[in-house]
């Protein structure tokens, strides 16, 4: 089983790799659509919109996960917070 600082080195290097690729993008590859919505009707997902997906779920997790509140959870789902 890895150790806690193993498990922190793999996300950390992860992310590094994750931050690397949006930066390699162009801003025309950055605005291009590349996935489609599962919302009928809704434009596709850029690579843009896909990162900032990301950065929020990581806001998220790390949030509540410091906090350790229930209530956070439930904020962040219903967008009060």
């Amino acid at each position: 089983m890895p150790t806690r600082a193993e498990i922190l080195d793999t996300l950390a290097a992860s992310q590094t790799q994750v931050i690397a690729f949006f930066q390699g993008l162009s801003p025309e590859d950055l605005e291009r659509p590349a996935t489609a919505s599962e919302v009928p009707g809704a434009a596709p997902w850029r690579a843009k919109d896909h990162f900032a997906h990301l950065v929020k779920s990581e806001t998220f997790n790390y949030v509540c996960n410091t906090r350790r509140e229930c209530r956070c959870r439930a904020s962040w789902a219903i967008g009060t917070r």
